[in-house]
């Protein structure tokens, strides 16, 4: 399952191979295979890092739309094994930033959280309400941002409607 795993990061991270038929095909076969084992919680633990790593990746949403669907059931699977999922990403939302990065990077890397975030709620039940809490505090930071970025205004509209 590991050499599978790390076929399918490779193939997120070469853009321009994943609208090739062959490679979809493929990534979708890799996607199925995985959604089939991931009911297993030992399976979730087991790869738990790897399926960050391909879910954290800034191309992750260019896969086909039926392999985000196999995805959804990864993660639905994954956020029951993982109960802090949405903590960490509201984490990683805070952490955008630093001394050397621009407003728009920062503000693109949070439209990328947002984004994230409505893909697991989505795949899954939002069922604490201190998440709930969190998460509608930095929603209503975003909104308030100062800076109008586009994206992260459809990503908050997305994520507000998914929450309803």
């Amino acid at each position: 399952m590991k050499p599978g795993l790390e076929v399918l990061k490779t193939q997120i991270s070469d853009v321009k191979n994943l609208h090739v038929p062959a490679v979809r095909v493929y990534s979708e076969f890799l996607a199925e295979l995985m959604a089939s084992h991931a009911e297993d919680q030992h399976f979730c633990k087991k790869y738990r890092v790897d399926i960050q790593n391909i879910f954290y990746h800034e191309n992750f949403f260019l896969m086909s739309e039926r392999t985000l669907r196999k995805w959804q059931t990864i993660m639905r699977h994954f956020s029951d094994s993982n109960e802090d999922l949405v903590d960490e990403l509201l984490l990683r939302y805070s952490q955008v930033g630093g001394i050397f990065t621009s407003k728009s990077s920062e503000n693109k890397q949070k439209a990328h959280t947002f984004k994230q975030l409505a893909f697991v709620i989505y795949s899954q039940d939002l069922k604490n309400e201190e998440q709930l809490d969190n998460l509608l505090k930095k929603m209503t930071e975003g909104f308030k941002n100062p800076v109008k970025d586009r994206e992260m205004r459809i990503q908050l509209f997305l994520l507000s409607r998914i929450i309803m």
